[in-house]
C-alpha cells in the first residue's frame, strides 16, 4: 500500500495569519457578544425583561414617589472589594459596610449587594435603559436586596426580592477627577479583588427625579425580580476613565427588551 503524501501548503496560504491577526480586535468582540447571546438564547422569559426605553410621555407621575424625600441611599462606611469579571468589573460590598435604599414605593429594608456598569465602545451608546431611544455613554447599577429574605440568591428569587438603582453616565472630555480607575488597574494586574473606600455620593446625580417600574436582571439568569428605579439627571465621568473600562471589555450592554404593557411611574416630570 502506497503511503499518502504529505501535502505541503502553498506559499500563499501563510498570508492568513496576518489577516487573523488583524482581525483579533474583531474576533474578541465578536466572542464576547456571541457568548452572551448565546446564554440568552437558552432562556426562557416572561414579560417584564429589562432593560427598556424609557418612553417619557407615557410616564405617569406619581407624587407619593417624593414622600419621605423620595428615592435615597444611605450610606455608611464605604468599603468594597473590587474585581474584574469576564466582561466588566463588579464592586462587592466588603463586611462591616452598611448601605440601605431608602424609597416610599419599597416595602421593608433593603441592603446594597453590589455595584457594577454597562458600556460599550462608542460614547453615543452604552447605557442599557433608553430614554426616547437616546442611549448614554454608560450606565451604572447599584443592586439591593430585600432582607426580609435570608440571602441575596433567595432574594434574586422573590418578585419582590431585588431594587436596582440606575445612573446614567455622560462622557466628559473635561478633566474629572478619577473614580477608581486605580483601583480597576490594580485588581487587572493583581488578578484578584482589590479592597477600596469610595464616597458613593460622587456617583449619584445632584437632582433625585427618578422613575420605577418592574423589571429584571439584565444579565444570567435575568431574574424577574427586580424593582428597578432610574435617576433621570446623568453623571458625568473622564473619556479616560470609560477609556479604562473599555480596555476590560469593548461593550457589555443589553439591548431594550418589550415592555408587554408595564406602566413606568416617575416622581417628577421625565
Amino acid at each position: 500500500m502506497r503511503k499518502a503524501k504529505k501535502s505541503v501548503p502553498k506559499r500563499g496560504v501563510v498570508k492568513k495569519k496576518k489577516i487573523s491577526k488583524e482581525n483579533d480586535k474583531k474576533e474578541i468582540k465578536s466572542q464576547k457578544s456571541t457568548k452572551r447571546e448565546s446564554s440568552e438564547s437558552s432562556q426562557v422569559f416572561g414579560k417584564r425583561q429589562s432593560p427598556i426605553d424609557i418612553v417619557s410621555k407615557n410616564v405617569k407621575i406619581d407624587a407619593k414617589l417624593r414622600k419621605n424625600g423620595g428615592l435615597r441611599i444611605d450610606a455608611k462606611n464605604c468599603h468594597f472589594n473590587l474585581s474584574i469579571t469576564e466582561c466588566g468589573w463588579r464592586a462587592d460590598v466588603d463586611e462591616g459596610t452598611s448601605v440601605a435604599l431608602l424609597a416610599p414605593h419599597l416595602i421593608g429594608d433593603f441592603s446594597l449587594e453590589q455595584f457594577h456598569a454597562h458600556w460599550s465602545s462608542d460614547s453615543k451608546c452604552g447605557s442599557e435603559h433608553t430614554v426616547d431611544g437616546k442611549s448614554f455613554a454608560a450606565e451604572l447599577h447599584f443592586v439591593f436586596w430585600a432582607t426580609k429574605y435570608e440571602s441575596f440568591a433567595e432574594a434574586a428569587q422573590q418578585s419582590d426580592g431585588l431594587a436596582v438603582v440606575g445612573v446614567f453616565i455622560e462622557e466628559s472630555n473635561k478633566s474629572i477627577p478619577k473614580l477608581f480607575a486605580n483601583s480597576i488597574q490594580e485588581a487587572r494586574e493583581a488578578g484578584k479583588p482589590i479592597a477600596f473606600s469610595l464616597d458613593l455620593g460622587k456617583l449619584l446625580p445632584s437632582r433625585s427625579t427618578f422613575c420605577t417600574y418592574p423589571g429584571s436582571l439584565t444579565t444570567c439568569p435575568y431574574s424577574e425580580s427586580v424593582t428597578w428605579n432610574l435617576f433621570k439627571e446623568a453623571i458625568r465621568i473622564s473619556k479616560q476613565e470609560l477609556g479604562i473600562w473599555r480596555q476590560i471589555s469593548p461593550s457589555n450592554y443589553r439591548e431594550c427588551q418589550k415592555m408587554n404593557g408595564r406602566k413606568v411611574l416617575s416622581s417628577e416630570k421625565f
